[in-house]
């Protein structure tokens, strides 16, 4: 059995402390605060809980200096993953009103965006520039292929370009959003596997499939799922799990019970059911960062690692 890579998303490492409001609307305060967030979580929880194979999943939508925050990023903490969301302001409004404990966070995030997709593009190859590894996760949402948009082809094509320029076999793993059902967001995968091969991969996140899908629990039932037949697809296309609560909530919180997510994922793997090393990625409100820090954080992620090694 593969060991479970846990990884944090940088944009949950964001600062948040409403009183120091310069390092979350600056961007090279909040640049620099965000690469010592994600210094501490990976090497005060992650590291501590077990997890010794664990790293940053850079959100290149929200780093204004990508070079600064690799250069403020600890040797030892790498970079596993690129997240390389669509570039949407239009969104603005709907967080406002759905996540108000967010409202200053998400006008930060805003100020620190980029502000086109050529941009954000460029943001993936200095990711890329930067990872150790030769097949590169790149995630994102199947909102980039909705009708009418082209983001997500011109996403491929870029990696298809710059595979040759970096030696590497990119993996872009695809999240549902939620405007997509799940018949849906599977038979899109479908198509582009078909299209573009192994190249395309399944991002299952435990809150973006409750909420498509209108029914609470519905990452753990896809797993059992897969856990069920071997042979189906979507064990050789399950790239990782990205671990999130409806609205970025605490993970303790029991709307999404992660640790059963992560003992199901654990099956799969020492079952040899999957075609990928079994990853995981922590999506949480940087408001709640000082929480996940705590004593309380690292019982929890440690108690995760176990579920997922089936103690």
């Amino acid at each position: 059995m593969s060991e479970l890579q846990m990884s944090i998303s940088s944009l949950s490492c964001t600062p948040a402390d409403k009183a120091r409001p310069w390092e979350i609307a600056v961007p090279y305060y909040a640049t620099i605060g965000t690469a010592a967030n994600c210094n501490e979580f990976v090497t005060n929880v992650l590291r501590p809980a077990g997890f010794e194979h664990s790293g940053v999943s850079i959100h290149t939508g929200f780093v204004t200096d990508s070079n600064l925050f690799y250069h403020e990023l600890r040797l030892d903490v790498p970079i596993t993953s690129i997240d390389a969301p669509d570039v949407n302001w239009g969104s603005l409004p709907e967080m406002l009103l759905t996540r108000p404990r967010e409202l200053l966070d998400h006008i930060g995030w805003r100020l620190n965006s980029v502000p086109n997709q050529e941009m954000l593009l460029e943001r993936v190859n200095e990711g890329l520039s930067v990872m150790q590894n030769g097949s590169p996760i790149i995630r994102t949402s199947s909102e980039d292929f909705k009708n009418g948009s082209r983001l997500g082809e011109e996403l491929i094509a870029h990696l298809r370009q710059v595979s040759g320029v970096h030696n590497i076999k990119p993996i872009l793993a695809i999240e549902i959003w939620a405007g997509h059902s799940l018949s849906q967001y599977f038979q899109l995968i479908d198509y582009l596997r078909n299209k573009y091969g192994d190249m395309i991969a399944l991002s299952l996140d435990t809150a973006h499939v409750d909420e498509a899908s209108g029914v609470s629990g519905e990452a753990l039932r896809i797993l059992d799922e897969l856990h069920r037949n071997k042979f189906d697809w979507r064990n050789s296309a399950l790239a990782m799990i990205e671990l999130n609560q409806p609205n970025h909530g605490l993970p303790f919180n029991d709307s999404v019970d992660q640790a059963a997510v992560i003992a199901k994922y654990g099956k799969l793997s020492r079952a040899g059911y999957l075609g990928l090393p079994p990853r995981a990625v922590i999506e949480s409100s940087p408001t709640d960062f000082r929480i996940l820090v705590s004593d309380k954080g690292i019982a929890f992620y440690s108690d995760l690692r176990k579920s997922f090694d089936g103690d």
